[in-house]
């Protein structure tokens, strides 16, 4: 996470820089924890697609321009 920091102590700075900007108490997160202990996944080495250029529509990396850049996109 943060700086080599767990997500535990990473969440407690978080709140340390939510108290210093005056954010209201109610606003303020809370990090809900596992009572179990966790599941540890085996790592898998796989490699990730990673396309360059142009995909073409079907492609599970095509995004749909919005409207308004389908709309720049003419102009």
């Amino acid at each position: 996470m943060f700086e080599g920091k767990s997500v535990k102590e990473s969440f407690e700075l978080g709140k340390n820089l939510i108290a210093l900007k005056n954010i209201p108490e109610t606003q303020t997160p809370v990090l809900l924890e596992r009572s179990h202990p966790t599941q540890i996944l085996p790592r898998v080495n796989m490699a990730i697609e990673e396309p360059e250029g142009a995909v073409r529509i079907g492609s599970e990396f095509y995004i749909a321009r919005s409207p308004q850049q389908e709309q720049c996109f003419k102009a």
